[in-house]
């Protein structure tokens, strides 16, 4: 039987409500997160290693956990834009995230 696709999925999880799908497609891997009819996605192209034609096991988890945090950073962001001072005070990430956004005039946090 001829295989029709290359899509696989990695990984699928859950964060702070939103379900993440990550998935590859030869040097496309991309993230999926929705929740109550929101829908985010995010992608990157990342080449096998010099003198390969394709990725390996290792790389191709490697690249799913990037893709994972590439994931619950956009999921943060989204909720940062929504409630700032929650997310400051339960995630370390969180003071990252505001000064992103602080730079991009998006919020301004009130919590110390």
């Amino acid at each position: 039987m001829k295989k029709i696709s290359k899509l696989r999925v990695l990984k699928t999880t859950e964060y702070k409500g939103y379900h993440i799908l990550i998935q590859n497609y030869e040097n496309l891997f991309q993230f999926i997160a929705f929740s109550d009819g929101k829908f985010y996605q995010g992608f990157n192209i990342i080449t096998p290693a010099s003198g390969r034609k394709k990725h390996d096991p290792d790389t191709l988890v490697k690249c799913g956990s990037l893709m994972i945090d590439y994931a619950m950073t956009t999921v943060d962001v989204i909720l940062a834009k929504e409630d700032p001072d929650k997310l400051l005070k339960e995630n370390a990430q969180g003071t990252a995230v505001l000064e992103i956004l602080e730079k991009e005039n998006k919020v301004h946090p009130t919590v110390n």
